[in-house]
């Protein structure tokens, strides 16, 4: 059985997926990874004492550590928790007289009682085991006391609806934290309602908590993993997520929580039917074995104590750490005293010893058994008596002291620190910084943030999910991991993975190319250096530098040795490579579609690697057009409420092709996503798109109604006058009337910086109806703009939104000059320049939204620059140039020329129309019914098979231009005209480019070329007319019928179909061949010739 997962039965461990979000590596377990896109990051870092109770996902707080047992999920019938797990309904605010907003008596009430009867419970208990709820002596105090509801809050007025619902969402979290505290103590002590009176028990059960999915944890190891028990929390079913960091990634102490290990293990079970071992895992694993010397709490299994070991004095004062970096606390069971000396005089290992500073007996044993068994042999004791505990908490069914003790003992994040030099002022990066330090020393000419950057860029990432079969087993990333604080890790049966001095000087197993092993990008800088480009050559040498510097401190001191390390046998050429690649953190090139015309089924017997690769190149694209971090996401007052019609009847309208290749790819990636969250995921990333209905919604000809007078789209700019705050009191005026137009939905979706300037202005007028779709003013007049997509699908209508309405929502202002002249000014960025000047990803991310702040504010405050169009280009490179990081470049955008191209592949991949997608197939995975592949090599080899068979007996027989045709044998010989094979070799030279034909493809393909003449004549030709074929021979036919010209030089076409296209394997062609060939006969246009 495997001893280190986070499960110890593989065969009870939940759903674990791998994912990469906001650039960062993340493992989920019995999570979905898709809830870390509303999560920023940096959030970890904020104290926990200014992060107050959450009701969505949020990262672990000690201040409240119960916190992710909240319940977030409803009951059939009757539920008392749903006025505080529901959001508040139209019904529960309500309007006065002079258009405000109150929340309603009876939302108040509910609530009210709610939380008295919560704060109540949560009190009784705290009561009933008192001493477990306070800190020990040393430990910084943390008050574990109930949230009190404000109902004082509840009573005020509001001007704006948004504000009187965001003021509900405070006292939900604080109700639903007192009953999370409820859920996380019946899970943790089975006799719960002993300490309890029966009216509070009574309540408590009537919630049925162990019914109810719980929100879950954000985990952030470092600061987190003495406060947690990871298996516990997959006991009890409550998700957790958690951020692998540089810190983790190095440090043997967190290999069990590695997602490359855990998804080792888990693909391997899956393919041999059976739990691996701890020695099949670690194979060839290399120093992934010091797993084995820690435990479920992250504990070295020998921590033996340092100094000496005098004898306890009788009357010395003991104390017991349970683990590694608790604060101790006071034995006072003198059984349990008894136990540890008579440990300590059997010369146990996890006995006690006497502290010559403190004087105090200190037991680096953290739990024990009744039965007194040894915790090295088993790791699943039950924790009863070490924790002193009350003794009514004991008398359960089970009971986890831990969880109850850590309340008293466990370290905060301040409490975790050695050292104050990090240069940052978190606590909680303090604790990273140092951890990392522990693992690879200080950093060289680099701040500790740059050593950080550093080694986060150089870790590998995995996408992983347990749910997908097939997936192959992962291998652990190649690093080095360290064992620190003083640990000397003990792995059992280890054995020797240093590298003798010959197995160090032994070539590389990789037998890839070095242009493969180097990626697409840094071989162009190959090229580029051997061109002669000093300029690259110069930074190459010094990335190569730095590089090598920085791997020569991460080298562990027993790694060092006489002999050079592998990273030095590596020619000049490819360090300086290497190097320039580290040092410019380019996005991955992307391979071109366009020439990818080779046809692929699922009948090749590669088709699973393919598909695999076509997964691969959506993550790629993803790569390219996902912002890290999407701040609408986490504005949960202006989350779009869509209407039933829209996730039903809708289809999205995508124009621009970038759009079209995101749709694609998160749809590729896509498992089980419902429709409105995969819609929500759109209109966060403020992509413009239009929402259309089918033409079938127009009214019928019984209900029209005469076509009125529709609204104008015109705009009345508003003149510059004298600035200030006037111009933008106008322009907002001005802005909210448009928020009012029927097509006000169809604005707010023309443009991110259109949505950003209505939300933020005018959100109260356009929340309600944006998610509505067309108007009904549209609908009932047949207005708007129309689409007829080819068939299956519908005529399509949308809301019409006029180039004025979206410069206005840019800021468009009016300024005259000299009495005549009048220019056009912008308050924000015009649609165009910052469409083509902002080095975007093509959605509203974190950058884009500080800008945009920035000019808002100023705008608001009547102390913003209104430049002229072509200044606002000058603005926005310059920025580009100065403010962004390396991490958000121009030059690492899709290009339009390469999104029209994977939109067009993709579009060939999966059928129908790449503009338009109905809304309620979002939630569907797309998976291909076929692939497409270069087909340049197949057509090279086509043109040296014409021109070899231009001599000879064979084409002295073709050049008589007679047709003779064999029966017997099943084959028929086609003869041509010399000026035909003449134009057909040329034209398949020019389609296969320089390439050339591979060795062999003669043999390894099937190719058809297919000619037309002025006569029809239909010329089929086999380009492995070598390769032993079954009998009767398979019927080939043309790719696609060839057009009817008068000369057959201009007319010939070429076109290559693998069947299939195998590499070297020439008798899985031949298995496949036969199958495929009569699917493609009964295609076959007739008469046609056969080969």
């Amino acid at each position: 059985m495997v001893s280190f997962l986070l499960r110890p039965n593989a065969a009870r461990f939940p759903l674990f997926a791998a994912s990469v979000k906001h650039n960062r590596q993340w493992g989920s377990v019995n999570a979905e990874p898709a809830a870390l896109d509303a999560i920023d990051p940096g959030e970890r870092h904020v104290p926990y004492r200014l992060r107050g109770p959450s009701i969505k996902l949020a990262f672990f707080n000690p201040g409240i550590p119960w916190e992710g047992y909240m319940p977030n999920s409803l009951l059939n019938g009757q539920d008392p928790l749903a006025v505080a797990i529901r959001k508040p309904m139209d019904d529960d605010l309500l309007t006065t007289g002079g258009g405000d907003y109150r929340i309603s008596k009876l939302w108040q009430i509910s609530i009210g009682e709610l939380a008295v009867k919560a704060e109540s419970a949560f009190r009784r208990l705290i009561c009933a085991a008192e001493e477990i709820f306070y800190r020990v002596e040393g430990a910084s105090q943390v008050s574990f006391t109930p949230f009190r509801l404000d109902t004082e809050l509840l009573h005020k007025t509001f001007r704006l609806r948004s504000e009187a619902l965001a003021t509900t969402k405070t006292p939900r979290a604080q109700v639903l934290a007192n009953v999370s505290f409820l859920a996380w103590f019946t899970h943790v002590v089975g006799s719960w309602a002993e300490g309890i009176d029966q009216e509070t028990a009574d309540f408590i059960r009537s919630l049925r908590l162990e019914e109810r999915e719980m929100r879950g944890y954000i985990i952030n190891l470092p600061t987190d993993y003495c406060w947690l028990d990871l298996q516990l929390l997959i006991e009890h079913e409550v998700p957790f997520h958690y951020l692998w960091s540089p810190c983790l990634h190095l440090n043997s102490r967190f290999m069990r929580t590695n997602p490359w290990l855990i998804a080792r293990v888990l693909e391997m079970k899956r393919q041999l039917g059976r739990e691996p071992t701890d020695e099949e895992v670690l194979d060839g694993q290399g120093r992934a074995r010091t797993v084995l010397g820690y435990d479920r709490f992250f504990q070295p299994r020998n921590a033996l104590p340092e100094g000496e070991d005098p004898w306890p004095n009788p009357d010395t004062r003991h104390a017991v750490q349970f683990f590694r970096g608790w604060h101790e606390h006071d034995l006072k069971d003198e059984a349990i005293i008894q136990r540890a000396l008579q440990a300590y005089e059997a010369k146990d290992p996890a006995g006690v010893y006497l502290s010559e500073d403190a004087r105090t007996a200190w037991t680096y044993i953290y739990r024990w058994a009744r039965k007194g068994a040894n915790w090295i042999e088993d790791d699943e004791l039950e924790d009863w008596e070490i924790f002193e505990t009350p003794a009514w908490t004991r008398r359960g069914t089970f009971f986890h002291g831990r969880e109850l003790r850590r309340l008293t003992c466990a370290p905060l994040p301040h409490q975790m620190l050695e050292h104050h030099r990090w240069g940052t002022d978190s606590i909680a990066e303090q604790v990273e910084l140092q951890m990392l330090v522990d693992c690879i020393g200080e950093p060289v000419e680099q701040s500790y943030k740059e050593m950080w950057d550093d080694e986060e860029r150089r870790m590998l990432t995995l996408s992983y999910d347990s749910r997908t079969e097939g997936q192959p087993v992962p291998n652990l990333p190649l690093t080095g991991y360290f064992a620190v604080d003083g640990d000397e890790v003990a792995i059992p049966e280890e054995r020797d993975e240093r590298p003798s001095l010959l197995q160090r000087m032994e070539p590389l197993p990789d037998q890839r190319s070095l242009a493969e092993r180097m990626g697409p990008a840094v071989a162009a800088s190959v090229r580029a250096n051997s061109a002669g480009s000093s300029r690259s050559r110069g930074r190459a040498r010094g990335a190569a530098s730095s590089r090598t510097t920085s791997q020569a401190r991460r080298r562990s001191p027993e790694s060092r040795s006489a002999s050079p390390p592998r990273v030095r046998r590596s020619t000049s050429t490819a360090s300086s490579a290497a190097g320039l690649s580290s040092a410019r953190d380019y996005t991955p090139r992307l391979p071109d579609p366009s020439t990818r015309w080779g046809l692929v089924t699922p009948a090749a017997h590669n088709w699973g690697a393919r598909v695999a690769q076509h997964i691969r190149e959506a993550d790629q694209l993803l790569t390219v057009l996902s912002a890290p971090i999407l701040p609408r996401a986490a504005d949960v007052e202006g989350r779009i409420r869509w209407a039933d019609r829209v996730i039903q009847h809708a289809y999205l309208v995508l124009l621009h092709p970038q759009h079209q290749v995101r749709v694609y790819a998160l749809r590729i990636k896509n498992r089980r996503t419902r429709s409105e969250d995969f819609l929500k995921r759109l209109a966060n990333a403020g992509i413009p798109l239009a929402i259309a209905f089918p033409q079938s919604m127009y009214p019928t000809s019984d209900q029209d109604r005469p076509i009125a007078d529709e609204e104008s789209h015109s705009v009345a700019f508003v003149p510059y006058g004298t600035g200030g705050t006037t111009l933008f009191n106008t322009w907002r005026d001005g802005l909210r009337s448009l928020a009012r137009r029927p097509n006000a939905a169809a604005l707010y979706f023309s443009s991110d910086i259109a949505s950003y300037v209505l939300r933020r202005w005018a959100w109260d007028i356009i929340g309600p109806v944006v998610g509505n779709g067309p108007s009904e003013d549209a609908r009932v007049h047949r207005s708007g703009d129309k689409y007829w997509p080819a068939a299956p699908l519908p005529a399509l209508f949308t809301d019409e939104v006029s180039s004025p309405e979206i410069a206005y929502a840019h800021g468009c202002i009016i300024a005259q000059q000299n009495g005549e002249a009048i220019s056009y000014r912008y308050a924000f960025p015009p649609k165009n320049s910052w469409a083509s000047q902002w080095p975007t990803r093509g959605e509203w991310g974190v950058e884009e939204n500080k800008y945009m702040l920035e000019l808002a504010v100023a705008f608001e405050r009547g102390e913003a620059e209104i430049p002229m169009e072509s200044a606002w280009r000058d603005r926005l490179r310059n920025r580009s140039r100065s403010n962004l990081g390396s991490g958000f470049r121009k030059s690492e955008a899709l290009s339009v020329a390469n999104a029209e191209a994977w939109a067009e592949y993709f579009q060939r991949v999966y059928g129908g129309d790449r503009r338009f997608v109905r809304i309620a197939d979002l939630g569907e995975q797309l998976r291909p019914a076929c692939l497409y592949e270069k087909a340049a090599a197949a057509l090279a080899a086509a043109a040296a098979w014409v021109r070899r068979r231009g001599g000879g007996e064979e084409g002295r027989r073709r050049r008589t231009g007679k047709r003779r045709t064999r029966r017997g044998g099943g084959e028929a010989q086609v003869g041509t005209s010399r000026k035909l094979r003449k134009v057909g070799a040329n034209q398949a030279e020019h389609v296969a480019g320089p390439i050339g034909p591979r060795p062999g493809a003669l043999t390894r393909h099937l190719l058809v070329l297919s000619f037309s003449s002025s006569s029809s004549l239909l010329a089929l030709v086999a380009a492995a007319t070598r390769l032993p074929l079954p009998t009767p021979p398979p019927l080939l036919v043309a790719a696609s019928p060839a057009r009817r010209h008068r000369g057959a030089a201009d007319a010939m076409t070429a076109h290559a179909a693998f069947l299939p296209a195998c590499d070297d394997d020439t008798s899985s062609c031949r298995d496949q061949r036969a199958p495929l060939a009569k699917k493609t006969a009964s295609r076959a246009p007739q008469p046609a010739w056969h080969v």
